[in-house]
């Protein structure tokens, strides 16, 4: 866990962050000529699991493991997910050449991102979405974007800030 905490900070010092790295799982598949891919982003919510095409390939994301720091692919993780898509999606891409990834995901608490300015001029913030970073990240960014150029959000950001 990312701790920065009164004892590590100065007194004019706003970095107050809060994180646990959770493990997330991918497969991407390439779709073939004659596959029936999604061409938009796929979200089931009752299941957990997106899927997106990217370029001639399909992603599918899901779960995550309160794991620590470890990076292995947890083989039964990987199958368990590639038999949900081909029981989903079963003519959507090429699962017999499946690319799977797993890799460390910042979250806070609620997984609400932290996003935008510190106390360093040329340090801005768009973090801590965990498992939904994919799903998060457009809006996330035209957020911080807004920050950025000194426009006003089209919402309080109270609850997404440092403070």
């Amino acid at each position: 866990m990312l701790v920065f905490d009164e004892a590590e900070r100065g007194p004019s010092d706003d970095l107050a962050l809060q994180f646990e790295a959770v493990k997330g799982y991918s497969l991407t598949a390439p779709i073939r000529a004659t596959d029936r891919a999604p061409e938009i982003s796929v979200t089931d919510f009752e299941r957990k699991v997106l899927y997106a095409r990217i370029g001639d390939s399909l992603r599918v994301a899901a779960m995550v493991d309160m794991v620590g720091e470890d990076l292995s692919l947890d083989a039964a993780r990987i199958a368990g997910l590639t038999r949900q898509v081909r029981e989903t999606m079963p003519h959507a891409a090429d699962y017999d050449h499946i690319s799977p990834w797993a890799g460390l995901r910042p979250a806070t608490p609620d997984s609400a991102p932290i996003i935008g300015a510190t106390r360093y001029p040329n340090l801005w913030l768009n973090v801590g979405q965990g498992p939904l970073g994919f799903t998060f990240a457009c809006g996330s960014a035209k957020l911080l974007a807004a920050c950025l150029k000194g426009e006003a959000p089209p919402f309080s950001m109270d609850s997404l800030t440092l403070r």
